[in-house]
Parts: C-alpha cells; sequence; structure tokens
C-alpha cells in the first residue's frame, strides 16, 4: 500500500527546501509518493491541486516566513482538516511566530522545528515512518472489508484477517481466522510463507465447537528462518476440510539516510554521524546499536585509514536515529613549523560509538558505508585544509591602547576537546623586529585564536614600541595550505592596523 502526501509551501521562500525534501523522501520511502504543485498537472493549477490534496493522505505544511501570509497554505490545511488527514507542520528557525502565534489552528498536531534542510530531511523522515503506519493502520479495516468480502460468497468459507498489511521487523501480527464449521474434529492448518516459498511459521489451531468461529492468534513477524529483508512478501495460508484462506503481508520498507554533521572538514575535526533507519530499529522497547553485526555493517573510510564494524548507538529505545562521532587525525605533519610533530597524528582506532580516531590527507574524504544483507548505503564529506586569515579589531589605534586581533584557521584546531594555541609575531615600523605574542582559541572545536598586544614606547613583555604613524603588523604563518599548495608549503598570513 503507498502512502501519497501534499507537500505545502511558500513559492517566495520555500521552493528550494521543498524541491530537495521531494527528492530525499522519494529515494528514501518507497511506500510513499510525496506530491507539490510542480508535479501537478497544467490547466486550472488550483482546482487540479485541490484535487491531487484531496486523494492525499498526508499534508506536510513548510513554514517559512514567506508561508504566513499565504492564502494557498491556508485554503490547503483547512481542507485537509475537514478531510480529516495526518497535518505535520514543520517550521524554520526564521519565523519569529511561536507555535501559538501562527494563523492557522494547527496545535492539535505535533510540529516540527528545524535550523536547516539536513536536519528537516532526518526529523521529517522519521515523522513520516510513524505517521504513514498510522494511516495504513486506519485504511486497514476497509482493506480487510474488501479482502473478506472475496471470502464471504459462500458463508461457510474460511476467512484469514490481520490487523495490518505492513509489518515492522520484530513487531507483533494479531491473526484472526473465521471458520463457521465448529462440528469438525480436524484443526485449522495456519502457515506463513516467505517470498521462497519457506514455512517461516505454522500452527494447529483446535476447532471449539462451544467458540464463536473466530481465532486468533498473537504471531512474532521474526526470528530464525525468517527474512529480514525490508520489503519482504509474505503469505498466510489458513487450510480446513478442503477449504483455503489466504492473505499478503509486508515487511515494512523505510531505507536508510546517512548524514555527516558538515559538508567539509579540516583535518583534526570531529565527524557526527546520523543514520535514520527505522527498519534497523528491531525492538522498540530497547536502545539498541547498529554497525557491529550480520544485519548492519559500518565500514568508514579515508585515503589514509578504515575503521570496520563502527558501531552507532541509537538515540533512546524505538527512534530508529542512530549516531556516533569520530576524530580525524590527521597524518605525520608539522602544523607550527617548528619541527615537531604533535603526539597521535595519523592514528586509526576505535570501534565506536563515540572513541574513533582515523587518519586523513589534507586533500581526501570520509565515507560511511552501511551494508545489509540486501542493500549498501553510503554518505560522506570532504576533507580539506584552509587559508588562514588574521584580522585586527580595529582598524586604527593610539599610543597606550591595547590592540586585539584574530587568527582565524579551523586547521589549528589541533584538539577538538582542548583549547588550542599558538604564537605569531607583532612589529611595527619603530620596532621591524617585533615581539612573539600568544594566541588562545576562543572555544574547543572554533578554530578561531585571539590575541592581545600594548601599544607603548617599549618594546617590553606584553607591550611593542610604536610612533604615532606608525604600520603594526600581526604575521601568522600558515603551514597548512590547500591545493593547489604542497603540504610542505608555507604562507605569511598578515594584516596592518594603524597608530594614529
Amino acid at each position: 500500500m503507498k502512502i501519497s502526501g501534499f507537500i505545502s509551501y511558500s513559492h517566495s521562500d520555500g521552493k528550494e527546501i521543498t524541491e530537495g525534501l521531494y527528492e530525499y523522501l522519494t529515494n528514501l520511502l518507497p511506500n510513499f509518493q510525496p506530491i507539490y504543485d510542480d508535479n501537478v498537472p497544467e490547466g486550472n493549477k488550483i482546482e487540479k491541486i485541490k484535487e491531487k490534496l484531496s486523494l492525499c493522505h498526508i499534508l506536510i505544511v513548510i513554514i517559512t516566513p514567506a508561508s504566513i501570509n499565504s492564502i494557498s497554505i491556508s485554503e490547503e490545511i483547512t481542507l485537509a482538516k475537514e478531510r480529516g488527514m495526518k497535518v505535520i507542520p514543520c517550521k524554520d528557525k526564521y519565523v519569529t511566530q511561536g507555535w501559538n502565534e501562527l494563523p492557522w489552528d494547527i496545535n492539535e498536531y505535533k510540529g516540527i522545528d528545524f535550523e536547516n534542510s539536513g536536519e528537516l530531511k532526518r526529523k521529517l523522515v522519521y515523522t513520516l515512518s510513524k505517521t504513514i503506519q498510522e494511516v495504513v493502520e486506519e485504511l486497514e479495516p476497509l482493506k480487510t472489508e474488501i479482502q473478506a468480502s472475496k471470502e464471504t460468497i459462500d458463508q461457510m468459507s474460511l476467512i484469514v484477517q490481520t490487523d495490518k498489511s505492513v509489518y515492522i521487523y520484530n513487531s507483533d501480527m494479531i491473526c484472526s481466522i473465521i471458520n463457521p464449521n465448529k462440528e469438525s474434529n480436524i484443526p485449522i492448518s495456519l502457515k506463513i510463507f516467505d517470498e521462497e516459498k519457506k514455512i517461516v511459521y505454522k500452527n494447529s489451531i483446535p476447532i471449539d465447537p462451544q467458540g464463536t468461529g473466530i481465532y486468533q492468534e498473537i504471531i512474532r513477524i521474526g526470528g530464525e528462518g525468517w527474512l529480514k529483508k525490508p520489503g519482504s512478501q509474505y503469505v498466510i495460508v489458513a487450510e480446513h476440510e478442503g477449504k483455503t484462506a489466504r492473505l499478503v503481508f509486508f515487511l515494512s520498507d523505510f531505507g536508510v539516510s546517512i548524514e555527516l554533521d558538515q559538508k567539509v572538514y579540516s583535518w583534526k575535526d570531529i565527524v557526527r554521524i546520523v543514520v535514520v533507519a527505522p527498519d534497523l530499529n528491531l525492538d522498540s522497547d530497547k536502545v539498541e546499536r547498529i554497525g557491529d553485526n550480520q544485519d548492519s555493517l559500518i565500514t568508514i573510510k579515508t585515503k589514509l585509514g578504515t575503521l570496520t564494524n563502527y558501531e552507532l548507538v541509537e538515540t533512546g529505545p524505538d527512534t530508529g536515529i542512530f549516531i556516533g562521532e569520530l576524530h580525524l587525525t590527521g597524518f605525520h605533519h608539522d602544523p607550527l613549523g617548528n619541527g615537531k610533530v604533535p603526539t597521535g597524528f595519523g592514528m586509526t582506532l576505535g570501534n565506536g560509538p563515540d572513541n574513533g580516531m582515523i587518519a586523513a590527507d589534507y586533500d581526501d574524504e570520509i565515507t560511511v558505508i552501511l551494508k545489509t544483507p540486501y542493500k549498501t548505503y553510503s554518505g560522506g564529506a570532504l576533507i580539506r585544509w584552509n587559508i588562514g586569515e588574521a584580522q585586527w579589531m580595529q582598524a586604527e589605534y593610539k599610543i597606550g591602547d591595547t590592540g586585539v586581533f584574530a587568527i582565524i584557521d579551523p586547521d589549528m584546531n589541533l584538539n577538538p576537546n582542548l583549547i588550542d594555541m599558538f604564537e605569531v609575531r607583532i612589529w611595527s615600523d619603530s620596532d621591524p623586529v617585533g615581539t612573539k605574542v600568544l594566541v588562545i582559541e576562543t572555544g574547543p572545536e572554533t578554530g578561531i585564536f585571539k590575541g592581545d598586544i600594548q601599544f607603548g614606547t617599549e618594546t617590553k613583555g606584553t607591550a611593542i614600541m610604536v610612533e604615532k604613524g606608525n604600520t603594526v603588523c600581526v604575521e601568522y604563518i600558515d603551514h597548512t595550505l590547500p591545493c593547489p599548495y604542497n603540504k610542505n608549503d608555507n604562507l605569511k598570513i598578515t594584516s596592518m592596523a594603524i597608530i594614529k
């Protein structure tokens, strides 16, 4: 059963988000069909949109600043509410109104707050996986009634029914068998066959002559012999005294999304991994792990290192979202130009979810690969060095002032768990030799380093000699330059201020 959802958005500022979301949901959720106005046929487009919306099961509302005054969005929400559709409102961080201040009465629905399209995709795919299941459950009685009616042409027919048509692996099925024949001594034979026509479940149900003729079985979908392949088809066969009833059901197939927290990393950054995989949430009561078992093997690769069987941990029971992180450790290199290579550079070890280290080159990429018995998924990002920047906080200073300056270079965030520091040179026209000043990172992982120096009449301690009209220069030598520079090249980065 394919569930459809209409995406409502403002063309002024929501089109790019919607187009990316449409492609993402189409690829990730095979049992979900997203629709938005750009894939609605031409003609009387407003009427066509309303017609398409009326045939959908779910309305996704992308709430951006421009959408607040959109008449069409208001009409689409009203129509969805009239039809009793599921509504998933998604509010962008740039919307200044709170949920209670929005012009539509949608507080009854659980909304999603998002800061960027990546966060929206992660949150929405999880919410959709739950909502799709709810829709399937609501539609199932009608489908079951239609299926059952085919079997009731003969009032003495054997009928088999289930509470759903799609099941998550390791969930429970309620299977009902209706058998009006209460006088037989022969039990009902109940079997479940997989796609390869192998029996994965069987049971004999004795006839109760005093009962209602309705028999129920609670069957765990999963275990030894069951195929875990997402989307697998199974057939239930009930037999009794020459009569047979059949019913088909499927395993869920929500797909897998692998995302990293950045598109480009420096060589010593922390890489944070998010895997959205509802089908790998096998036990709704436990916080599970993936990556180190036969159902899910995770490999992480760079040019210089490989981590195998890397574990990720679920964010909570029954979320289907798995997270982990690892440190890039760079390679054997002297980033300060002092002839020393810091300890731990170029190491590769760890098994997750947060103790991994992997070596990385200055022009590299990191790839996370999740392999299941049926499909392989991957996600990745680039690893690049950067050209540093130097800047004074003011363009002009007076004698006696303290000058504050910053060095910006993500490559010098050598330990993302600590505050890093190094020295730069400050010189003036009156003191061309200058002095060295310590710059200190503004916080772990910022890659922004600040320092200060006093402008005086002599060079002493934390002061440098200047005169009126002097140029004062901060000089940082960058030893971590991106291509086309060679990894052993260096570049002087300077910034100047004037003494008034």
